[in-house]
């Protein structure tokens, strides 16, 4: 049977060895998860001619963002977050500020931006442009259309807020594993993380132009035309960062196995 002592100065290397393992796992499907949002713009920017948009264009890029966000939630709670935990476990002094920024953010965030995006494709779709009608006050289109404007944004930052946590948390990690690489990766962390905000923002631009040409046929072809052509930028924008995400997530991945060897050999300190 252990001694005390034994099982005692075992847990810093458990959890170091555990917090290496998710976050393994946690950089794979951040790489996966990017393809997805890279995927997502690609599909709109594909089907998006700069004369016409169809809805079902719109929501074909939705169902493949609404993926991600699912994806980002599960990475997040099954192993990003518990991987950070472990660290924090271990020094708290250095991993407890960064995990408090990744549990605001990639809680809240993309459950933000869900809800955001399911409100304007199921609500905002159903709603007249003179309005709605809610408890006898009459809700205008537009108050609707930007409370959702609002809750992308809120999610945005939010969401922004945990990459720069994971950011802090790669910082960190590279200077106790004295892996300086891994400290350079974490820079591009946030970067990546922005190909989020920008889809969001695509597919409400993509939206409300078709919007405003159900509701005022006669001008159907302009308000069509210009969301095409507003939306084209951020989603090119939303691909190149994604590709960067891509690289810089399989980059984490690689480091990672490498300080994990390295532990498995030489041991940590408290």
């Amino acid at each position: 049977m252990a001694s005390p002592q034994a099982v005692q100065e075992s847990q810093p290397l458990t959890n170091v060895v555990e917090g290496l393992r998710k976050l393994k796992a946690a950089a794979a499907l951040q790489a996966f998860i990017a393809m997805l949002i890279a995927v997502s713009a690609l599909l709109l920017l594909a089907l998006l001619p700069f004369s016409t948009i169809r809805t079902g264009e719109a929501v074909a890029g939705l169902v493949c963002f609404a993926a991600t966000v699912v994806f980002t939630i599960a990475t997040a709670f099954a192993y990003l977050l518990p991987s950070a935990k472990r660290f924090a476990m271990w020094r708290p002094r250095d991993f407890l500020a960064p995990l408090i920024l990744m549990r605001a953010g990639y809680t809240g965030g993309p459950l933000i931006m869900l809800v955001a995006l399911l409100a304007l494709t199921q609500l905002v779709r159903g709603v007249a442009p003179s309005g709605l009608a809610v408890a006898g006050v009459e809700v205008k289109f537009e108050t609707i259309l930007y409370a959702c404007l609002i809750l992308l944004l809120v999610g945005g930052v939010l969401l922004f807020t945990g990459y720069t946590g994971s950011s802090i948390h790669l910082h960190k990690l590279s200077e106790a594993f004295n892996s300086p690489q891994l400290s350079k990766i974490g820079v591009f962390v946030a970067v990546s993380g922005s190909a989020f905000t920008l889809l969001s923002a695509s597919l409400l631009i993509i939206d409300s132009g078709i919007r405003a040409a159900t509701a005022y046929p006669y001008n159907y072809y302009h308000a069509i035309g210009v969301a095409a052509n507003v939306a084209t930028a951020p989603l090119i924008i939303a691909i190149l960062t994604s590709i960067l995400g891509i690289a810089v997530w399989m980059q984490v991945l690689s480091e990672v196995s490498s300080i994990e060897k390295r532990v498995e050999a030489e041991g940590v300190q408290a």
